[in-house]
């Protein structure tokens, strides 16, 4: 049996950690959603605690209960910086990207 260098061993066993999580986020954001009007707030704020708070954190700063068990990390929603936008890198995105 091959035995794993200390740092391999640590990303096999977050991994071992993430998959159960994911699967139960989304186990538990399969769920009904309430039905809203279409583009309500209320609406994606429902999708997010649902869908997206487990890792981003209930208020998108990247410290969810299962952030601690992911790598890279969750985004941190909070900075205004975004993967995909219109802007220019080291700008804010638009309400349009949004």
């Amino acid at each position: 049996m091959k035995i794993l260098a200390p740092n391999k061993r640590v990303g096999f066993l977050r991994l071992l950690v993430a998959i159960p999580l994911g699967l139960l986020a989304a186990a538990y954001s399969a769920g009904p959603v309430e039905t809203v009007p279409f583009g309500s707030i209320s609406r994606g704020e429902t999708v997010y605690l649902k869908a997206c708070s487990a890792c981003h954190g209930e208020r998108g700063d990247g410290n969810g209960m299962a952030a601690q068990y992911l790598y890279p990390l969750p985004r941190n929603f909070t900075t205004g910086m975004f993967k995909f936008r219109s802007t220019a890198s080291g700008e804010l995105p638009t309400d349009a990207d949004l």
